[in-house]
């Protein structure tokens, strides 16, 4: 009897550690890869970027991008001194973009607003589809196209697009501008804790268990897939520890003081570090809670945006350019 006891605890014993290296193993998992930190440097002529921007509208019809959401591109029917990539947010698409865009557009700058890849069907779920890797890549190639557009090149990105815009300016020296709205490089802490964003990303980012969306699977707002936020944090997890990149005039981040949805830390210490790794100084503006506007920074359909559109859409453009916010925090 005593035998079968020992042996007994012996089982459990090593059922035990293998829970806890399994555990551990999910924990720990490494999710840095020369995949995610390379990127291709060309350039197109003015021509051949506007017949990227042409086959990448085609392609986004095949795979069923509304009308409204397909890529598109603002042009002043030619190459202009300046370019913009707008970079939209996780789940929408380049709508979101239509005042802002056409604001700068006006300004002088040739405007460019692709769609990200699993982004803009009709399907609300869709976007749980998409990969790290067609990410880095969409945001590559983007730049590229954007080469020929603009003799210098920069990046507006809002929430999820922030992060793509920052892996931007991190690997492409084209990049001259960055703008960072709402940036979303990791959920608040009241959104997600800190511990389980590395489950969140090993469990979800690598398909071990079943997709998860925040407002439920079955409801006609599905919310955000875990699967999908995955994706964008493991590109965070690939950002350069040491980007240089000495083409960088302007970095600039935008936050609202009422936005639950973001670490307001990451999303200014992130492009802070940006900006001191090339000897610039970090622009940046803080949007006061009681005008309302929370993450939704430049949806015009939100009252607080709504009331403030010229003051907000002019403080954009004018960090942007690399000019100092005036009259905000």
């Amino acid at each position: 009897m005593r035998a079968l006891w020992t042996t007994g605890l012996s089982i459990v014993a090593a059922l035990v550690i293998v829970v806890i290296v399994a555990a551990a193993a999910i924990y720990l998992w490494p999710h840095r890869s020369r995949e995610l930190q390379n990127a291709d440097s060309a350039s197109m002529s003015y021509g051949q970027a506007m017949e990227a921007v042409q086959e990448q509208r085609v392609s986004d019809a095949a795979r069923g991008v509304t009308v409204e959401c397909r890529s598109r591109a603002l042009t002043h029917d030619g190459k202009t001194e300046g370019a913009d990539v707008f970079l939209h947010g996780i789940r929408v698409c380049p709508s979101q973009f239509d005042g802002l865009a056409r604001h700068f557009f006006e300004a002088g700058y040739n405007v460019y607003l692709p769609v990200a890849p699993a982004h803009g069907t009709a399907d609300p779920k869709a976007h749980a589809e998409v990969e790290a890797g067609e990410l880095v890549d969409y945001v590559d190639e983007s730049i590229t196209t954007a080469t020929g557009l603009g003799e210098d090149v920069g990046v507006v990105g809002l929430s999820g697009g922030g992060l793509l815009g920052t892996w931007a300016a991190h690997q492409r020296p084209e990049v001259e501008r960055l703008l960072v709205l709402s940036g979303f490089y990791e959920p608040a802490a009241s959104e997600a804790p800190k511990w389980q964003l590395p489950l969140l990303k090993t469990l979800y980012g690598k398909h071990l268990v079943a997709d998860s969306f925040s407002n439920g699977a079955d409801s006609a707002d599905p919310g955000f897939s875990y699967r999908a936020l995955a994706q964008y944090l493991i590109i965070g997890d690939n950002l350069r520890t040491d980007p240089e990149s000495p083409a960088l005039r302007s970095v600039a981040t935008v936050t609202a003081e009422d936005d639950a949805r973001i670490d307001h830390e990451l999303a200014v210490s992130i492009p802070g570090t940006l900006a001191e790794a090339n000897g610039l100084e970090l622009l940046e503006a803080v949007i006061p809670g009681e005008w309302g506007v929370g993450h939704e920074v430049v949806n015009t359909s939100v009252p607080g945006v709504a009331e403030h559109r010229e003051e907000l859409f002019h403080l954009y453009l004018d960090l942007y350019a690399g000019r100092p916010a005036a009259g905000l925090a």
